[in-house]
C-alpha cells in the first residue's frame, strides 16, 4: 500500500471534528482502490505516532509515497525462543 492512496479520514476537519473523530473506539481508514480499514486510537498503543498523523490528516504524505518511505520502521519484537521457526511436517526432515 502506497501512503498517497490512504484517504485521510481526519482531512480538512476542525480541531473538534478531528478530535471527535479520533475518541470513538474505532476510526475507518479507506485505501483508493482497495478496502476500508479500522484501527483504534483510544485503545493500544501508536508505534509511530508522528507518521500515524500524517496518514489520518494527509499532511505531509507525497503522492507515490509508500507507508515506509517517510521514516524508519517500529522496532520488531523479540523473537520467541528457539529461533521463531515453525518445524514442518514434511517428508524430506532427517534425511
Amino acid at each position: 500500500m502506497r501512503a498517497d492512496e490512504v484517504i485521510p479520514p481526519l482531512e480538512g476537519l476542525g480541531r473538534r471534528a478531528a478530535a471527535a473523530l479520533a475518541d470513538r473506539p474505532f476510526v475507518p481508514i479507506t485505501v483508493a482502490g482497495d478496502r476500508q480499514f479500522f484501527v483504534s486510537l483510544r485503545y493500544g498503543r501508536v508505534l509511530d505516532r508522528p507518521r500515524m498523523l500524517r496518514l489520518l490528516t494527509g499532511a505531509g504524505v507525497a503522492a507515490g509515497a509508500s507507508a515506509a518511505d517517510d521514516a524508519r520502521p517500529p522496532a520488531a519484537p523479540a523473537a520467541p525462543a528457539g529461533g521463531g521457526r515453525a518445524r514442518s511436517s514434511g517428508a524430506s526432515e532427517g534425511g
